[in-house]
């Protein structure tokens, strides 16, 4: 992630889905945007490259919505959910943008803008996301990339615990049964994973 989770539950959980997934933690990176605005009707087309850290090949997203933010946003949570089903629970409620004083007084245009994303789960609670940048543009698409990357990360968490904890109570390992109870419960706040368990008993996750 390269901007800040601000709930500090949220920012423990995501400690605990980097420490589970090491090396295996999707890191989810924005290459080219482009925007076309058409009509009076306030629709957008989006067409995105995005990188993923578990493969060579670039991402393409294309998309449409009310503003570019929400076309971006709809193209790749529904992209992502193809692979991460629980990443198409979540939704984008609100955005503000605050300017960041700049101390360069013959360049103040040059100044930062600081973005707060919020995203609502599945349970109704709401994360909320803060990136920034001098393009308030860029830091707005930072923070929808790191609100998937968030939720992607914690599915993929979610089924390493799950399996594990299926594993050692398969062997009867009670010490080891309470850790990953315990490490589930932080995960499974996140949002919901009832399409992902009957994918995991169906053998396809």
């Amino acid at each position: 992630m390269k901007g800040t989770l601000l709930t500090q539950r949220h920012l423990e959980t995501l400690d605990i889905m980097k420490d589970v997934l090491q090396e295996n933690y999707l890191h989810v990176g924005l290459e080219n945007f482009r925007v076309e605005e058409r009509g009076p009707d306030d629709q957008s087309q989006v067409l995105a490259q995005i990188r993923l850290s578990d493969r060579e090949d670039l991402v393409t997203l294309e998309g449409q919505g009310s503003g570019a933010l929400h076309a971006f946003f709809v193209s790749l949570r529904d992209r992502l959910s193809e692979e991460f089903p629980s990443v198409g629970a979540i939704h984008f409620t609100s955005t503000r943008a605050e300017s960041v004083p700049n101390s360069n007084r013959n360049h103040p245009t040059d100044a930062e803008a600081e973005v707060y994303l919020t995203i609502r789960n599945s349970y109704g609670d709401e994360l909320e996301f803060r990136n920034r940048s001098r393009s308030l543009m860029r830091a707005t698409l930072d923070c929808i990339m790191d609100a998937v990357e968030y939720f992607a990360n914690s599915e993929k968490a979610y089924i390493q615990i799950y399996r594990a904890l299926e594993h050692y109570r398969e062997q009867g390992r009670s010490d080891l049964m309470d850790k990953y109870t315990s490490l589930l419960s932080a995960v499974v706040r996140n949002t919901s994973y009832a399409e992902v368990i009957e994918r995991i008993k169906k053998g396809k996750a």
